[in-house]
């Protein structure tokens, strides 16, 4: 059974996911969080088959391009520069955010291509701005 808590988050996370807006939970290990959205997108996926989602575990080796490739997995080209989910709405679940490793300049490579990608609605195209570099 429900506890209120896990009820009140659960339509907070409905209501900013359908109005597409960024959800992040923050709390100590072992409170419940991935557990809680892993319930909800699995039961919005059933209610509504238009919302896909995708989970994305962090981890101390995550780098920027593994997490762009991963992004990128369920995306498709629609039509000149416009790409989009395969089909429906397409909701990623990023879990363990602060396991990335710190480079030499201290910053965590992933997270900055999901801030770009929060800030400016898009990311580089890296085969073709590195040529021959992976």
């Amino acid at each position: 059974m429900p506890t209120s808590d896990i009820v009140r988050l659960t339509e907070l996370m409905n209501v900013l996911v359908r109005n597409q807006r960024y959800v992040m939970f923050v709390g100590s290990a072992g409170t419940g969080k991935t557990i809680l959205v892993n319930d909800y997108l699995s039961s919005l996926s059933v209610v509504d088959e238009t919302f896909k989602f995708s989970t994305i575990n962090m981890n101390f080796y995550m780098d920027s391009y593994s997490l762009q490739m991963q992004l990128e997995q369920y995306i498709d080209k629609r039509s000149g520069k416009t790409y989009g989910p395969l089909s429906g709405k397409l909701v990623y679940f990023v879990d363990d955010l602060n396991l990335p490793a710190l480079e030499t300049y201290g910053s965590q490579t992933p997270i900055a291509v999901m801030r770009r990608h929060i800030d400016h609605g898009s990311w580089f195209d890296l085969p073709n701005a590195l040529p021959n570099a992976w």
